[in-house]
């Protein structure tokens, strides 16, 4: 029997919170990111002064921690399951790293942008 569309959508949010709880639980460090995330985000509903700014700011902490969740939790299975192909394995290494130092790029400059101007 198929799904339809609102059975699909509650399995992937239960899915979806089934990960975040456990890397929340396990991961030291998904710690510390999501409590500085929160902080971050209070501290943007403090500081901006339109809806749009608190929207940059907010989305800016959001891809952030998108991000960095993708980085740590792809990197393990590609390298589990990649052993033959040491050559895409590292390929794939450095695009995470690109997509990090892009995420922490564009939070920098969203940040300074609303701050500054």
């Amino acid at each position: 029997m198929s799904k339809n569309f609102t059975d699909t959508l509650i399995d992937v949010l239960k899915y979806s919170i089934e990960g975040f709880k456990a890397d929340f639980m396990n991961k030291k460090k998904f710690q510390q990111e999501i409590s500085l995330a929160l902080f971050l985000i209070i501290v943007s509903f403090i500081i901006s002064e339109t809806t749009i700014q608190k929207m940059l700011l907010i989305s800016s902490i959001l891809i952030m921690v998108i991000v960095d969740f993708f980085n740590h939790n792809v990197l393990p299975a590609v390298e589990r399951f990649s052993f033959n192909n040491l050559k895409s394995v590292s390929r794939i290494k450095n695009i995470t790293k690109i997509l990090v130092y892009f995420a922490i790029i564009n939070l920098i400059s969203t940040w300074l942008f609303v701050l500054f101007t």
